[in-house]
């Protein structure tokens, strides 16, 4: 693999470590980071972790170091209060399924630390809502606004249920 491939990889991995591992509670020390990278096969050592910090820094994301404790990613995709917005929403949402809803909250708890990913759990419980058993529900509603926006005409086929369908 060519040298500028192996260290693309290299700060790919340094970053999806520091994204899922580190938060201002839990920074990680630099002999973390090559431990880490070992486990993935790749060779790192002290002077290239603190090498690989300024190049992430110079490409705008906010690696902060904590004296003595070691680096963190200070700022994210998303702060954890919009993360339980987002997660609030799933939940109340009454067309998404329990098992779609617990699928999407696993997603967004991604983009924060392992350690607030737990804070996303909040099951929140809205007053006489009861989940959609259908998940088909979700592509639909996702095709409807997608023919909204593109100003198609839509049509739909009422029907009556009974007991018999």
């Amino acid at each position: 693999m060519p040298r500028e491939s192996s260290q693309k990889l290299k700060l790919l991995y340094v970053m999806r470590y520091l994204l899922r591992s580190s938060d201002e509670a839990h920074p990680v020390t630099v002999q973390q980071i090559i431990d880490f990278l070992s486990g993935e096969g790749i060779p790192a050592e002290r002077k290239s972790i603190y090498d690989d910090m300024e190049i992430l820094r110079r490409r705008g994301w906010d690696v902060e170091l904590e004296r003595r404790k070691g680096y963190y990613l200070a700022s994210r995709p998303f702060e954890l209060a919009e993360l339980k917005l987002l997660v609030d929403a799933v939940y109340a949402s009454k067309f998404i399924t329990a098992r779609k809803s617990k699928v999407l909250i696993e997603k967004l708890g991604r983009f924060t630390s392992r350690y607030r990913q737990e804070e996303l759990d909040r099951k929140v419980l809205v007053s006489g809502r009861v989940k959609s058993q259908e998940e088909k529900i979700l592509y639909s509603v996702d095709t409807l606004h997608s023919a909204i926006t593109a100003g198609n005409q839509v049509r739909f086929k009422y029907c009556d249920w009974d007991l018999q369908k």
